[in-house]
C-alpha cells in the first residue's frame, strides 16, 4: 500500500485506519503484557478522573501518528496543487507531531488531572473554566502550531501569530458550513456508535471491563466513520481548504506581508 493516496479523502481514511492500527497495539500491550496496569494506576490515583485520564494517555500515541500522517500527506498536495515548498521534512514534522499531541494531553491535564492535585475544589466552578480554557488553546493555539508544521511558510507567505489569527477567523467564517456540517457528522455518528455499543454493553450481562468498553468503543466508532464516509470527506475538504487558504499569495496582510 502507497504511504501518500492520490485523493485527501482516502488519505484521511488511510490516517484513520493507521490510528486504529497504533491504538490496537497500544491496547493489547496495555491489556495482555502489562495486565491494564496503567488503568488501575489511573482509577486508583486519580479519584473521579481516572477513566478519563487512561483514555487519553492511551490515545497519545495514535494521536501522534494521526498528525505526522496528516502533516505529510498535506505537505505533498500543497507540493502539487498550490506551489512547491520543497521535500517532506521528516525531522520537523516528527517535532511538531509531538508539540500537538502534547497540546492535546496538555488540555486533559489541565481539565482532569491538576485537580488531583488539591484536597479540596469546586467542581462547578473548575470544569467550566477548565472547558474554556481547553476551547481556547484547540481554538487559538492549536491551529498556529499546525499551520507552523505544515511548513508553508515562503518568501511570499510568512504570518506572525497576531496575522494569522485574523486570516484564521476569516478562514473560520468563510468555511462556517463546513464545520458546522462536520460538526452535524460527527454528532450523528456519535450518536449512532452509542446505540449500538449501548446494545452490546448493556443488554447483556457485565463482562466487559471499563478499559475493553473504552476500547471497543473507540475502534467501533473509527470503524463507523470510515464507513459512512462523510466526516473523512468533510476532514479531507477542511484539510485542503486550510492548507490552500494559507498558501493564497493574492492576499495582502495589514501589515505589509503577503500572506
Amino acid at each position: 500500500m502507497r504511504l501518500y493516496q492520490k485523493t485527501p479523502f482516502r488519505n484521511v481514511l488511510l490516517g484513520t485506519a493507521l490510528q486504529i492500527f497504533i491504538f490496537i497495539l497500544v491496547f493489547c500491550l496495555e491489556k495482555f503484557v502489562l495486565q491494564n496496569t496503567l488503568f488501575r494506576f489511573c482509577e486508583a490515583h486519580l479519584n473521579y478522573f481516572g477513566n478519563s485520564t487512561f483514555e487519553q494517555l492511551m490515545l497519545l500515541p495514535s494521536h501522534f501518528i494521526g498528525y505526522w500522517f496528516l502533516l505529510y500527506w498535506l505537505n505533498r498536495y500543497v507540493n502539487e496543487h498550490c506551489f512547491a515548498i520543497g521535500a517532506f521534512d521528516l525531522k520537523n514534522s516528527l517535532c511538531f507531531a509531538i508539540i500537538l499531541t502534547l497540546l492535546d494531553f496538555h488540555c486533559c491535564f489541565v481539565k482532569e488531572i491538576l485537580p488531583t492535585f488539591f484536597g479540596t475544589y469546586h467542581s462547578s466552578v473548575w470544569l467550566p473554566v477548565a472547558t474554556a480554557y481547553q476551547c481556547l488553546i484547540r481554538v487559538l493555539v492549536g491551529p498556529f502550531v499546525f499551520y507552523k508544521g505544515l511548513g508553508i511558510e515562503t518568501q511570499k507567505s510568512i504570518l506572525n501569530y497576531r496575522q494569522f489569527l485574523k486570516k484564521g477567523f476569516s478562514f473560520l467564517i468563510k468555511k462556517a458550513g463546513w464545520f458546522l456540517a462536520l460538526l452535524g457528522a460527527a454528532i450523528a455518528v456519535f450518536i449512532i456508535s452509542s446505540v449500538i455499543l449501548f446494545f452490546i454493553f448493556d443488554l447483556g450481562n457485565d463482562q466487559w471491563s471499563a478499559a475493553d468498553k473504552f476500547g471497543i468503543r473507540y475502534i467501533g466508532g473509527s470503524v463507523l466513520q470510515i464507513i459512512t464516509f462523510i466526516v473523512p470527506m468533510l476532514l479531507a475538504k477542511l484539510y485542503t481548504s486550510f492548507a490552500e487558504f494559507f498558501t493564497d499569495t493574492e492576499t495582502t496582510s495589514t501589515d505589509g506581508y503577503i500572506a
